[in-house]
């Protein structure tokens, strides 16, 4: 009896792990079907991607006028008929009307109708991979022939619209090994099963099959997906190069006009070309960083800066468009918002340019409003909220989760319309989260405009050098008007001298104003200051602010005149029309008070002063160099060699040299420069990497080969427009002594000197 127990007992005991090997092994089963289809939809989808790359840059060289529409077209085909993936995997592209335009594996295809060709196309499937492109791209099963055959096989293809060239683009791959593993699996455990005695058999199978096997087959995927991830990045340096080497001329001769003597006009629009080359250069480099990004390698560089002036470069570089559209652009400071903040400033002025140029490019009339708050979080951060709201297109209700997907926009139309790559809003909330916040949308209506925000966390910053304090002037109580027939501005206005403790008035129309003026005076109370927007619906602001000088009996209050960028343009005729100040839309609060509380003071101690301009005020609050600060004079007598093949970048380092007192040779190319080298001596070598004949890597080791007979070393500094990651090491590598990035500037090619010249 107790032997039966035992046997029993360990019948129950063995049909129980049975069933439990049964379970796992079916479980095992799909979950390798599941994983092996997962592999190949992400091998597919990194080559369409890689396709929709080579697409955008041949686009840009047709832009950039570098090839005409039908020749970038064509080299774009040329590219991806080569793009492959194992042995049956190819990309293909098919027209909005149908027409193939590359097959990869069936190049008769190309140029016909998926309609008029038969042997290899089955119509219904061609319609579902245009329809899932159109619809913003996804994945579709099929049937079809492997190349050399009629035979069809099921195939799993992913496919998505390049939507500058209307073109369908995609990629597929075979699964029938798939299906074939999982029956042939399938049969050979249910086989061992029925076995009992080839349990043993059964799980080293089970161990061969369900571990070994799978993870094989995702280190092979890895191997792939990490080969097509190099081939993007090698393709983004190249087109780095191309891209940086013009910017460098755009930024460097910028900021040389800038060095030299120009009116404050001419020094405002060359300070606007020169921002926003920075700007541009800075977009590329984020562009550049998406796979960093995507891969956790982006590091942050956290500095103290000028929340204010940082905010202006944004804005300044969108004044003109605002002006050419007719909306205002404003901006909103709460009072608790520190000065100075310490966070990365590029990558911050990134985002917020991002969402204030989109805000600007999609509204055609009222305005743009940039709020701007903080409050304090743990461990001494603070958090910044930044609220852009427009009153431009809305975003349609069911696009707005797709809204920060990369390579997504609205709407196809609104691509047509108004441009851009569906990057930018991406790159933005892929950085706004790196920088510990968040971005999102807080309500957008159809006609009605958008309101977006985004977080960033932060330290307070210290300022570098000592700003000159403000006034010790007393505004509580003064009177002022607010004349500005846009209702967002004056509330702005108001709400600003409210928080200073004075008392606001506001008018939407000069006759209204014109009462409101003559009323005060007459209680004995008369306005102090009048606000007084350039551009009235109701007549001409000159004029009245003539009328405010002619009249007395009104309490003589001074007038600060509002505009939008670049209205007007000589302040001596504002001064004759009775204007004490004017400011430049978007102004900000430290601006508006420092005016009052100088208008004030001179007032109070009968002081004349001229205009007070924008300019005017910023040198006030620019910062006073420390003592002691070292003196940037040129390093005279150094000899210099220059290799670069480029005229604009040889002239550009050429007066930058010149401008430093340096001796200058320039050699064009590698082979001159290795030449020059073994004939003359210099303190410094300035080489660019990528030339014709000899780049600067082999003329480095040519040099260095010399230098080692001759028992010498040159400094030899790498030009390089290549921003990706190890650049760095491959410079020093190769027998650099240091680099410099283009575009380059001036101050850099000064520090370059004085840290390898030693006398």
């Amino acid at each position: 009896m107790n032997n039966i127990r035992v046997m029993t007992k360990l019948a129950a005991l063995t049909g129980l792990c049975l069933v439990m090997i049964i379970s796992l092994l079916a479980i095992s089963l799909f979950q390798m079907k599941e994983t092996m289809l997962a592999e190949r939809k992400v091998a597919i989808r990194r080559i369409v991607e890689t396709s929709v790359s080579v697409m955008a840059y041949y686009e840009k060289q047709y832009q950039n006028g570098a090839l005409s529409e039908e020749q970038a077209k064509n080299q774009a085909r040329d590219v991806l008929r080569d793009i492959k993936y194992g042995l049956n995997g190819y990309v293909f592209s098919i027209s909005p009307d149908g027409v193939f335009l590359v097959h990869g594996a069936h190049p008769e295809l190309e140029g016909k109708k998926w309609t008029e060709e038969k042997n290899y196309v089955n119509t219904t499937f061609v319609e579902d991979l245009m329809k899932t492109g159109l619809s913003g791209g996804g994945y579709t099963t099929y049937l079809f022939a492997k190349p050399g055959g009629t035979q069809l096989f099921p195939k799993l293809s992913y496919s998505i619209q390049y939507k500058p060239w209307g073109w369908i683009v995609g990629s597929g791959a075979y699964i029938e090994d798939i299906d074939a593993a999982f029956v042939s699996q399938a049969n050979s455990w249910g086989k061992t099963i029925a076995i009992p005695g080839l349990l043993l058999i059964l799980l080293t199978i089970y161990i061969e099959r369900t571990i070994s096997k799978p993870i094989n087959e995702l280190a092979r995927a890895k191997r792939q997906a990490e080969e097509a991830t190099q081939a993007k990045t090698d393709f983004l340096a190249n087109m780095s190069h191309e891209i940086r080497t013009p910017m460098n001329g755009v930024i460097g001769m910028s900021s040389l006009l800038l060095d030299t003597s120009l009116n404050a006009e001419q020094r405002s629009w060359a300070e606007i070309i020169y921002r926003s080359g920075e700007t541009l250069l800075s977009l590329i480099n984020d562009i550049l960083d998406f796979t960093k990004i995507e891969a956790g390698q982006l590091s942050l560089d956290p500095i103290s800066f000028d929340l204010c002036s940082a905010v202006t470069e944004v804005t300044d570089m969108l004044l003109l468009k605002c002006q050419e559209k007719n909306i205002e652009l404003i901006v909103q400071f709460d009072n608790n918002v520190p000065t100075h903040i310490k966070c990365d400033i590029g990558r911050f002025k990134q985002i917020l340019t991002n969402l204030v140029s989109n805000a600007v490019k999609f509204t055609d009339k009222g305005h743009v409003l940039v709020r701007i708050k903080s409050e304090p979080i743990e461990n001494n951060n603070y958090k910044l909220f930044v609220e852009i709201d427009d009153t431009g297109i809305g975003i349609p209700a069911n696009k707005i989760q797709y809204i920060f997907e990369k390579f997504s926009q609205a709407e196809e139309s609104t691509t047509r319309k108004y441009g851009g790559t569906g990057l930018g809003l991406a790159i933005a909330a892929k950085l706004a989260r790196l920088m510990g916040g968040d971005i999102g949308i807080t309500k957008s209506e159809i006609g009605r405009g958008s309101t977006f925000f985004f977080t960033i966390v932060f330290q307070k910053g210290e300022g570098i050098f000592d700003a000159a304090p403000l006034p010790e002037v007393e505004l509580s109580g003064l009177r002022v008007l607010a004349i500005d027939d846009y209702p967002v501005s004056s509330e702005i206005i108001k709400h600003f001298m409210v928080s200073k403790s004075l008392r606001c008035d506001t008018a939407a129309k000069l006759a209204v104003a014109r009462s409101m003026i003559w009323n005060a005076a007459k209680d004995g109370d008369p306005y102090n200051f009048i606000v007084l927007d350039y551009k009235m619906g109701d007549g001409h602001a000159l004029e009245f602010s003539q009328f405010i000088k002619s009249s007395t009996g009104i309490g003589d209050p001074q007038i600060i005149m509002i505009t939008a960028f670049g209205q007007f343009s000589r302040p001596d005729r504002l001064s004759s029309n009775g204007i004490s100040a004017y400011l430049v839309k978007p102004f900000y609060p430290v601006q508006l008070e420092m005016v009052l509380k100088i208008l004030w003071n001179a007032k109070k101690t009968g002081v004349e002063l001229p205009i007070i301009t924008r300019h005017a005020i910023a040198r006030f609050l620019s910062p006073k160099a420390e003592a002691g600060e070292e003196a940037q004079t040129p390093i005279s007598g150094a000899n210099i060699l220059i290799v670069e093949d480029m005229a604009v970048n040889r002239m550009l380092m050429s007066k930058i040299l010149d401008k430093l007192g340096c001796s200058i040779e320039v050699a064009l190319d590698g082979a001159e420069a290795v030449y020059m080298a073994s004939k003359f001596s210099y303190d410094i070598i300035f080489m660019d990497c990528q030339m014709p004949v000899m780049d600067g890597f082999e003329a480095t080791r040519q040099i260095r080969q010399q230098e080692k007979l001759l028992g010498k070393h040159t400094t030899i500094i790498a030009l390089t427009a290549d921003a990706m990651m190890g650049d760095r090491e491959h410079c020093l590598e190769e027998g650099m002594d240091d680099y410099i990035f283009k575009p380059f500037r001036q101050e850099q090619i000064a520090a370059m000197l004085r840290k390898w010249i030693k006398s």
